[in-house]
């Protein structure tokens, strides 16, 4: 497998991973959007509720996890990117439901390879956006299986607390820049 410079945000609904990689993205920072957002904005733009969309979970958690596949396929390897979300979300949600992880999901995880994986704590708040199905007891849940997740398969999780927003971007960048990935100046 050819090396990448890929990093991935990740964490419970939320976290602020969308606010956090929209302010990487203003840094000058390669960013990708979630999966599984472009996957409910899809149905919502085809006239369905959420309820719709997610109505069979399964489904929607395999769709997902094709559309991670195939943005990951035509992503660049070579400058410095960062996920919201990666691969290895899909077994922490399957897991949330007592779903058995099936062959077409670990042969996905074991083909995706991540620099780095940041774990966002959760904010001291929980909104609803019209796509979340879930709640804030959820979030701390889905937390401890996503870390679980990417330590299973070999990858360190590093845990990025509550803090504001620039505070969160300079945390991360020392941590992308402390193996020597240097883009400019932190901030």
């Amino acid at each position: 497998m050819s090396k990448n410079n890929w990093y991935v945000i990740t964490g419970g609904p939320c976290t602020g991973k969308t606010t956090l990689l929209a302010e990487l993205g203003k840094h000058g920072y390669a960013t990708v959007p979630e999966a599984a957002r472009l996957v409910i904005d899809e149905g919502f733009a085809a006239g369905k509720t959420i309820e719709q969309i997610r109505e069979d979970e399964k489904l929607f958690q395999y769709q997902v996890l094709r559309r991670k596949e195939a943005i990951e396929a035509k992503t660049d390897k070579k400058p410095l990117t960062f996920f919201d979300r990666g691969m290895h979300d899909t077994i922490a949600f399957l897991e949330s439901y007592n779903w058995e992880i099936d062959n077409e999901v670990q042969e996905a995880c074991k083909r995706a390879r991540y620099e780095k994986v940041f774990l966002l704590e959760p904010l001291p708040f929980f909104e609803e956006d019209g796509a979340r199905t879930e709640d804030a007891s959820f979030t701390q849940k889905i937390n401890q299986l996503l870390e679980k997740a990417y330590e299973q398969n070999g990858l360190a999780v590093i845990h990025v607390p509550f803090l504001p927003i620039e505070d969160r971007v300079r945390f991360i960048l020392e941590h992308v820049n402390k193996q020597g990935n240097k883009k400019g100046n932190i901030i």
